[in-house]
């Protein structure tokens, strides 16, 4: 697979703790900051299609009942219906 080049300015910092990791794993730094980007925009992107997801629902009005946010909060040990 083709790859391009790009440049990243670490902290000095940074850059040690990844020299240390590339280190410990036998992996290249460049293959440690891929897995990272890779892995980040994975996230990123995973997040914004939910969000799409929701507000689609949300524009149909579909919404969660009152029943099922109060189970949710519940759930943390918060009652949503205390003063």
């Amino acid at each position: 697979m083709a790859a391009d080049v790009v440049s990243v300015r670490l902290s000095e910092s940074d850059k040690a703790r990844l020299d240390e990791l590339a280190s410990q794993t036998g992996s290249s730094r460049s293959a440690l900051v891929a897995e990272a980007v890779r892995g980040y925009l994975d996230v990123n992107q995973y997040q914004i299609d939910l969000i799409r997801e929701r507000i689609t629902l949300a524009d149909q009005g579909e919404f969660a009942s009152r029943e099922r946010v109060k189970a949710a909060f519940a759930r943390w040990g918060v009652d949503i219906d205390a003063d």
